[in-house]
C-alpha cells in the first residue's frame, strides 16, 4: 500500500501545494520533466509539463463533479447537500478527493488497496473480507483516505497555513515547491505580496502525519 502524491488546488485550479512521495511517482514526474525539457528550447527545465499535468488533474476533477451534479436527480430529502466526487480509480492508482466549503480541493493519489471511505468498504464482500482479515495487516486500523484528507485540511492546513501570522486572505498564495521531484511554480507571477505555503511548517507536519499512517509505504 502506497501514497504516491498529494495536490492541493484552490477553487480556480491554481496549485497551492504539490508533493510526490513514492519512488514510482517521483520517477514518472522526473521522466516527464526531462522529456519535456529535451524537446524544447534551451533554458526550459520542463516544469511547464508538470504544470500542465496538474491542470489536467484539476480539469478532470472539475468536469467529473459537474457531470455528477447534472446526473444526480433532485431529492427533496437531501436539500442543501450537493453530491460530491470522492475518488477516481484507474487500473493502478486511486485519486481520493476532498473539497472544502470554500472550494479548496485536496487530492491524494495512492495504490488501489487504500479505501476511500467506510462506504467504499461495503461495495463488495471481497472488500469486506480484506478489511477484516488478520492476514492483511495493512487494513488493520481501517484508516480511510477521506478521513486522512479531512484531517490534513482541518488539523494541518488550517493550523499551519490559515492561522499563520503571515497569512492574509486577500494576498493570495504562491505555490510550494516540491522538494522531492524538483517541481515548483505554476506559471504565474506571484509577486512579493503573495503568501507562500513553504514559509510555514505545513509540509513538515504533513510529512510527519502521512508517514505515521499504516499504509504510507
Amino acid at each position: 500500500m502506497t501514497v504516491h502524491s498529494l495536490h492541493i488546488f484552490d477553487r480556480k485550479g491554481k496549485t497551492l501545494f504539490t508533493k510526490t512521495y513514492s519512488p514510482v511517482a517521483t520517477k514518472q514526474q522526473r521522466y516527464l520533466q526531462e522529456s519535456s525539457a529535451a524537446g524544447s528550447e534551451p533554458g526550459n527545465d520542463g516544469s511547464d509539463a508538470l504544470t500542465e499535468q496538474r491542470k489536467l488533474v484539476f480539469g478532470m476533477l472539475y468536469s467529473l463533479k459537474e457531470t455528477i451534479e447534472r446526473l444526480t436527480p433532485d431529492d427533496p430529502g437531501t436539500f442543501g447537500s450537493a453530491p460530491s466526487l470522492e475518488s477516481v480509480k484507474t487500473k493502478t492508482t486511486t485519486g481520493h478527493c476532498f473539497e472544502t466549503l470554500n472550494g479548496l480541493r485536496f487530492v491524494l493519489y495512492t495504490s488501489n488497496n487504500v479505501l476511500t471511505s467506510a462506504a467504499s468498504s461495503t461495495t463488495s464482500s471481497s472488500t469486506l473480507s480484506s478489511v477484516s482479515s488478520p492476514s492483511n495487516p495493512d487494513y488493520s486500523e481501517n484508516i480511510y483516505a477521506r478521513d486522512v484528507l479531512r484531517h490534513i485540511y482541518s488539523n494541518i492546513w488550517v493550523e499551519c497555513v490559515i492561522r499563520s501570522p503571515m497569512y492574509c486572505p486577500t494576498s493570495g498564495f504562491s505555490m510550494s515547491v516540491d522538494k522531492e521531484s524538483g517541481s515548483g511554480g505554476d506559471g504565474t507571477d506571484v509577486g512579493k505580496s503573495h503568501f507562500s505555503v513553504s514559509s510555514t511548517n505545513f509540509e513538515t507536519e504533513l510529512n510527519s502525519y502521512l508517514s505515521s499512517l499504516p499504509w504510507f509505504r
